[in-house]
């Protein structure tokens, strides 16, 4: 499936949920390709506190933070989301705000890298 056929579909929702659990040292450090997609897609998201996630949403101002496996603070967030979604997706709408996580942005960050660690092997 094309790329682009991804976010229009994701587009259709009314947010992006991320319930990601605590646990494995990635999940604390790392932003999933989900969360990106949400991003392209203008979703307000809704994500556990594990830390890249919710550190990452809480600069943007698009997300609403749950605590991990608490099925309440989820409710709660949602809540809170779907009753201002407008608020949540107006982020997206600041000049160059999704360029940073286009496919396209990301390729160059892996490409610096990847030749930094070509470089270094040689």
């Amino acid at each position: 499936m094309p790329y682009d056929a991804l976010v229009r579909f994701l587009s259709t929702a009314d947010a992006g949920i991320h319930p990601l659990h605590k646990g494995p040292v990635n999940h604390e450090v790392a932003l999933s390709t989900k969360f990106f997609e949400f991003m392209q897609a203008r979703l307000p998201v809704v994500v556990s506190d594990v830390k890249a996630m919710s550190d990452e949403v809480t600069r943007v101002g698009n997300r609403e933070v749950f605590r991990s496996e608490d099925s309440k603070d989820l409710a709660r967030a949602v809540g809170a989301v779907l009753n201002d979604r407008d608020r949540y997706a107006a982020v997206y709408d600041r000049p160059g705000m999704l360029d940073e996580w286009s496919w396209e942005a990301q390729a160059e960050k892996y490409v610096v890298l990847y030749e930094r660690l070509l470089k270094d092997l040689a």
